[in-house]
């Protein structure tokens, strides 16, 4: 995705991550997973429109970022995004 390139089956969705609860997670996710893990891809909408800072409001309150970043990477080492733990 990040390259741009055609991808044939899609296993991780595209969603609006942040306007969504925990709890509305899993049937977001095209794999059930009995783990308490999923992945989705999402862009990352600006509380401010000149700011940094990422808008996490939801519904029902707001995403918390904890734990720290863990880069990922491509086969050719670059990094792509990042996730949380």
């Amino acid at each position: 995705k990040v390259e741009g390139l055609e991808i044939e089956l899609e296993v991780i969705p595209v969603i609006d991550l942040y306007s969504f609860d925990p709890w509305e997670l899993p049937d977001k996710s095209f794999l059930p997973n009995r783990d308490m893990e999923w992945f989705f891809f999402c862009s990352r909408d600006k509380k401010y429109p000149n700011g940094f800072r990422t808008n996490r409001g939801t519904k029902a309150g707001y995403w918390k970022a904890t734990g720290k970043d863990r880069k990922i990477t491509c086969r050719l080492s670059s990094t792509i995004g990042y996730r949380k733990t």
